[in-house]
């Protein structure tokens, strides 16, 4: 039997761990599996044959926005003996999908997948985008605005927009950047009374339309990574939060509810939310201390896999001096 690597590795050439592979013979009975390591590779001992190699399947498991180059499935060819330049080291490349993107600058595209509790996909499921009236406080005369903006390339966006999935549960859908609509997905409902939700768009090309319709906190900036206090006064940070649909989150109480800042050593330093959502680092005694940030638990709709970990810039942490 001859040593045999899988090796795989992202597009960048850093090893992916923790990914299985399932190896069948030419006639497509299991052999048997294995799964990367942190270096990302599988060790294996198959039987070869002289070149050109014994063909064995190489079947890969799926990898969460990832796609394989060359298929999830590919043949590989085992050498016995092993004689130069024929080698029993494969590699496997893994790549980021390409991400769909608005044609229209002043369009963002929304796409994603509906699925029942079983995760089989919604086949011509409907989701609507409706339009919620403005009226403001003056204007010269005329209708209520419909959307904002309300005219886009001299059409104006009157009426509601329904995407519907296809055979898979997938559906795109272009909507103008930085609005507001009133969604309803049909399946979200009890028997006679339908569920509006208020979203945002996102000011980019393209997003994923669980971020949209499930957003989460994804960015805060405290404006600082450092700060100097005297006992007894208080230092004010500016805190800049964006969720996962682009939405800036600036009001104290939202912020207070969604993120969590903690000293670690509140005799030296406390830290709070100010009423106007800025933080408040108060020095109680000369010391150090280090100030943390971490999404509130149940702030997010549970996913498999989970979101994304909490950006923080321009540093994880906040070093605290207080004299």
């Amino acid at each position: 039997m001859q040593s045999v690597t899988l090796s795989l590795k992202d597009d960048g050439g850093s090893p992916i761990d923790n990914v299985n592979a399932k190896i069948f013979d030419d006639s497509d009975s299991f052999v048997t599996s294995g799964t990367t390591d942190a270096a990302g590779e599988i060790s294996l001992l198959l039987d070869g044959i002289p070149d050109p190699g014994l063909s064995y399947i190489v079947r890969w498991g799926r990898v969460y926005e990832k796609q394989m180059q060359n298929g999830l499935t590919q043949i590989i060819r085992v050498h016995e003996p092993l004689v130069a330049p024929a080698t029993n080291i494969f590699d496997f490349v893994l790549e980021d999908i390409p991400t769909p993107e608005s044609d229209e600058e002043e369009m963002c595209l929304l796409y994603g997948y509906l699925a029942d509790i079983s995760k089989q996909p919604i086949k011509n499921g409907i989701l609507v985008f409706l339009p919620r009236l403005y009226d403001p406080d003056a204007k010269v005369s005329g209708f209520p605005f419909p959307a904002q903006p309300a005219i886009v390339d001299g059409k104006m966006l009157v009426n509601e927009v329904r995407a519907h999935t296809n055979e898979e549960g997938y559906l795109e859908v272009k909507l103008p950047r930085t609005s507001i609509f009133d969604a309803h997905l049909y399946g979200m409902e009890t028997p006679g009374v339908q569920i509006y939700s208020q979203i945002y768009i996102p000011d980019r090309p393209g997003a994923k339309i669980e971020d949209v319709l499930f957003p989460y906190v994804a960015s805060v900036d405290t404006e600082i990574d450092s700060v100097s206090v005297a006992v007894g006064d208080s230092a004010e940070l500016t805190v800049e939060a964006l969720g996962s649909n682009d939405q800036s989150i600036t009001d104290a109480g939202c912020l207070s509810a969604l993120l969590e800042f903690i000293s670690s050593d509140e005799d030296v330093a406390t830290v709070e939310f100010g009423n106007e959502g800025q933080l408040l680092v108060t020095g109680v005694s000369a010391g150090s201390a280090i100030i943390s940030v971490s999404r509130i638990d149940g702030t997010s709709a549970p996913r498999v896999p989970g979101i994304p970990d909490l950006v923080i810039t321009p540093s994880t942490i906040i070093s605290v001096t207080v004299t």
